[in-house]
């Protein structure tokens, strides 16, 4: 015993005569300096904030080999190589490559931009200089709770949330979604939060998952005096990770929403090289300076995405312009509202103006007005001009090659739009969802053997996702293989048991085997389940295919009008229309022998529509 502890103070004596901690330590200090400077770096200049990471791997993983050469080298004299580190060094270095592979392989560590130089609509070259992919931030912003006792302060819940939607349009390497937008609103919608306000956190939480998103943001507010008080939470989706929590206080709401988007911007760690040279004028001066006019406007917004209440929505967009002239964004509203209200002169009369001051939009809204408005112009070669360069500007955003890939589809060129997907995933990888879309349109060649192998990607990227079961489903069921289609529906619905989509198809399953007893079965089912428009319009539409089917053209007709009325809740005149047409409305009346019904439906359709439609 009193050898060991004789031993204890020998090995110590023997490590600081060798220097061991001594260099050690100051090894460490070295590592914590570097890292610092190349923290700085990263901050202040264009380069790879994976830099950082590299330095940090590099470093700590070759702890051992200093630790050798402290020990075997630390003592005043020379001192020869030894063989353990002519064998412990080499494999050290082997090690950090490994550990440098793995944890970095594939990633950008050059320069976090790109040059970029395209042809606009007009001919003109421009040259941009465009951030990279690594630098992307995704992020859901949900409505903000009215904490004070004031409702006539109500609109503020809305308000807070699309002014800072809005205003983070000017940097590039954001990508938003907010409670407006009907990814969103249909799934609180779903959990029975219609107006969206008193939600838990665990629900945005969810949703931002489920639509991809890497941070989602919300707050409240409440009323001291004249000061408005918002406080802002800012959470991690994949793990609930509370990355912040600010307060602001003011009298200027334009003034409190950039400086929330500017601590945001520093919560998430955007560079400051970034910040510097991005466009970041303050909310006043993109959408407008008049709060009468911003708040007619919310009404307006808020009338329009969550109620659909076109006619209502207009009277406030009016009433926002008449406020303020100069309002860019509320005229790009209206002409939205009067394109589907069939008031085509006052709809090209309101984007004019839009166009006029186009220059308040931040860039890529441009890119979307200047798109209406060349469709409005019947001028397909510039719109499509428009959405090339979109691409070609930002060719790490993945927003716009996303927006290719869907105008590919609806030309039905499959095999670009696979081809802008898969771009999608050279840019970023780690967007596995992609792999379920390019399964989709696989589908839609009827490439299945491709469909096949994207959906078991899909899957094994997402085991526990419900929409890999029903990509499966849906595959098998176009297949014709109907008792795989059943059981991949079955499972997903165990998985997700209120979904209305899985209950209609495993009606059409029943359907397409003769069965059509039990289809209507579940489709009376889902019927009383059906709870929002679009789920009741996608019922009443495949009970009528169903009627349809067994030459009930009656019952058939009873549900397509039923369908037209839930479609008329939620989607825009226009859309209403053509899926009218799709769905060959007309040709029930003339089945039923009432062909002057028929002719004056197919003339109502055509009265309807506005150019250039």
């Amino acid at each position: 015993m009193e050898q060991m502890e004789n031993k204890k103070p020998k090995f110590l004596k023997d490590l600081f005569d060798r220097r061991f901690p001594q260099i050690i330590f100051i090894y460490l200090g070295i590592c914590w300096t570097i890292l610092e400077f190349v923290s700085w770096i990263v901050e202040h200049y264009k380069i790879s904030p994976y830099l950082t990471d590299l330095s940090f791997i590099t470093l700590m993983s070759m702890v051992p080999t200093v630790g050798m050469l402290a020990y075997f080298h630390g003592r005043p004299g020379r001192d020869e190589y030894t063989k353990t580190e002519k064998i412990g060094i080499p494999v050290n270095v082997i090690i950090t490559c490994c550990l440098i592979f793995y944890f970095l392989g594939g990633k950008e560590l050059g320069s976090a931009t790109t040059e970029i130089s395209v042809v606009d609509e007009a001919g003109q070259r421009i040259q941009r200089e465009v951030p990279k992919r690594l630098l992307m931030k995704r992020l859901a912003i949900f409505f903000f709770e009215n904490e004070s006792d004031d409702p006539d302060q109500d609109w503020l819940q809305y308000a807070l949330m699309a002014g800072c939607h809005y205003d983070l349009n000017q940097d590039p390497i954001f990508s938003v979604y907010s409670g407006y937008d009907d990814v969103i609103y249909q799934k609180i919608s779903s959990a029975g939060f219609s107006d969206q306000l008193g939600m838990p956190m665990a629900l945005e939480q969810k949703i931002a998952r489920e639509i991809e998103r890497e941070y989602f943001l919300g707050g409240s507010f409440k009323t001291a005096g004249d000061t408005l008080i918002v406080s802002t939470y800012l959470y991690r989706t994949i793990n609930g990770q509370l990355i912040a929590e600010n307060t602001f206080r003011g009298t200027d709401i334009f003034h409190l929403m950039d400086e929330i988007n500017r601590r945001l911007k520093e919560d998430l760690q955007v560079p400051a090289w970034h910040i510097a040279k991005t466009t970041d004028l303050p909310v006043a001066e993109t959408i407008t300076k008049s709060i009468d006019a911003f708040r007619q406007y919310i009404l307006g917004l808020t009338q329009m995405n969550l109620n659909n209440d076109l006619n209502t929505a207009r009277k406030y967009f009016e009433a926002a312009v008449s406020a303020d002239p100069t309002f860019a964004l509320a005229y790009y509203s209206l002409y939205q509202m009067y394109i589907n209200l069939n008031l085509y002169d006052k709809a090209l009369q309101s984007l004019n103006v839009a166009m006029q001051y186009l220059y308040k939009f931040p860039e890529s809204v441009q890119f979307a007005v200047k798109e209406e408005y060349y469709l409005i112009s019947e001028d397909p070669e510039k719109r499509t001009a428009v959405i090339d360069m979109w691409v070609q500007l930002y060719p790490d955003d993945i927003r716009g090659h996303f927006r290719l890939a869907n105008e590919y589809l609806r030309q039905f060129k499959i095999d670009e739009a696979i081809n802008e997907y898969n771009k999608i995933l050279a840019i970023d990888p780690e967007r596995k969802y992609y792999h379920r879309y390019i399964g989709d349109a696989y589908l839609i060649k009827g490439d299945f053997n491709n469909a096949v192998e994207y959906y078991k990607q899909y899957q094994r990227a997402f085991p526990k996702d419900y929409r890999s079961f029903m990509a499966f489903g849906n595959l098998f069921l176009v297949m014709g293989k109907y008792e795989k289609a059943k059981s991949y529906f079955t499972d997903a619905q165990l998985m997700e048991p209120r979904d209305i989509t899985l209950m209609t198809l495993l009606a059409i399953v029943d359907q397409r085997t003769g069965d059509f007893t039990e289809a209507l079965k579940k489709l009376n089912q889902a019927e009383i389940a059906a709870a929002t428009p679009v789920e009741k319009h996608l019922v009443y539409s495949v009970i009528s295919d169903c009627y349809r089917e067994r030459g009930e053209i009656r019952k058939a007709l009873e549900y397509s009008l039923k369908m037209a009325g839930a479609s008329e809740e939620y989607q825009k005149t226009i859309d209403v229309v053509t899926g009218q047409i799709d769905n060959n409305y007309f040709g029930l009346y003339a089945m039923l022998g009432q062909k002057k019904t028929a002719l004056e439906q197919l003339d109502t359709y055509r009265k309807t529509l506005a150019k250039p439609w």
